[in-house]
């Protein structure tokens, strides 16, 4: 919402302080339509924590991913606070995981491979070491899902793109 996009700049060197004056408040009433209200920033990052929480929780565990976790709770973080989503971006151990995803979308060979190994270590349980215990439904649920999960991540790429890369993905698109 931009309110202010046909008034004439602030530091116009021939406008009026009544002029001034308005084109400050309405810059003021921009700003505030386009922050969130305050109970619902605490939301935001209510959650974002809590996921930042599992992410950390799922270090230990290999069942628990922490990549997703992760990068829901930069998301969640954004919503609610760019003080909180600017230190997950710049953090030592997870920053340059959320910088890659935000700007590339890309999720690191390593990261891929480690995902692959729990994902076949999940399934496994209800695919064949619990067989019996398992109804059908659920396991061919699970086989589907992990399936679904597994071909979306390894059909990330790996990291940035370079300027070369891009241009031949434009032009094939630009073909078809």
């Amino acid at each position: 919402l931009d309110v202010c996009k046909d008034l004439p700049h602030r530091s116009s060197s021939h406008g009026t302080a009544a002029e001034v004056s308005r084109v400050a408040r309405l810059v003021e009433i921009q700003q505030t339509l386009n922050t969130p209200r305050r109970p619902m920033r605490y939301f935001w990052n209510l959650l974002g924590f809590m996921a930042l929480g599992l992410g950390i929780i799922g270090i230990p565990l290999p069942v628990l991913p922490t990549t997703p976790f992760v990068l829901l709770a930069a998301y969640l973080f954004a919503k609610g606070s760019p003080r909180y989503h600017t230190w997950l971006r710049n953090h030592k151990t997870f920053g340059k995981m959320v910088r890659d995803w935000e700007e590339h979308g890309s999720i690191p060979t390593r990261a891929k491979m480690f995902a692959t190994i729990m994902i076949a270590i999940a399934i496994s349980f209800p695919l064949w070491i619990n067989r019996d215990k398992v109804p059908v439904e659920a396991r061919w649920a699970t086989a589907i899902l992990a399936g679904i999960g597994w071909v979306f991540v390894i059909t990330r790429p790996s990291g940035p793109q370079s300027a070369d890369a891009k241009k031949n993905t434009a032009s094939n698109a630009d073909r078809e």
